[in-house]
């Protein structure tokens, strides 16, 4: 369902650029790496392709990919901008910093629990799907409920978007719906009571 009308605020959901451990297929969940030459690179073009776009403020999740793409985008668009704690990616548990390559080889039962129910099962001393949507949910909501008729820019994680992809298609053990996430502007709309699950366009050069 979607929804776009003067009495909504509209978000556009954008995910980080390329880090050093997004190279290395390291999971990052709650710590950070250095964005590489590739993705400073991309966070100023999608700056230069935002502009056409007539945005109110960016916001970011405030693990420092995140800030550091906002940062990079805002050289172009100069908006205001903040960070918010509870728009950061999953927690990722005691397998944070490791590939998945390397959790197989350690115990692949526990992924293959993953790879079944993701929404209601984590890794060890981390987060479920279910439970991060909750959180992104609800962080979305008291935005749209304080900033009424906005347009604003939310820079988030690949998991987060997962996330949200998965609640509002209301199949939480179901597969994840099948939507891009990298160098993609996702757009929700919200009446401050529920969130609209809109479009979805490119942001990378053109193809």
């Amino acid at each position: 369902m979607h929804r776009d009308d003067a009495s909504t605020t509209r978000f556009g959901l954008l995910r980080h650029v390329e880090t050093v451990w997004n190279r290395e297929k390291r999971i990052q969940g709650q710590q950070d790496s250095p964005l590489t030459a590739n993705g400073t690179a991309m966070a100023r073009q999608y700056g230069t392709r935002l502009a056409a776009y007539p945005w109110n403020q960016i916001v970011t999740s405030d693990l420092e990919r995140a800030v550091q793409t906002g940062r990079l985008i805002n050289e172009t668009l100069k908006l205001p901008s903040t960070s918010v704690r509870s728009l950061k990616e999953m927690d990722w548990g005691e397998w944070t910093g490791f590939t998945l390559a390397q959790i197989r080889a350690a115990g692949p039962e526990r992924l293959a629990l993953l790879d079944v129910d993701f929404w209601n099962h984590g890794p060890p001393g981390g987060e479920t799907r279910g439970q991060l949507f909750v959180r992104i949910r609800e962080a979305l909501l008291s935005m749209a409920r304080c900033h009424r008729h906005e347009r604003i820019l939310v820079v988030v994680h690949g998991g987060v978007l997962k996330a949200l992809f998965q609640g509002l298609a209301d199949s939480p053990t179901g597969q994840v719906t099948q939507r891009p996430v990298s160098g993609y502007l996702h757009w929700l709309t919200s009446d401050g009571k529920t969130l609209f699950l809109g479009d979805a366009e490119w942001m990378g050069e053109t193809r």
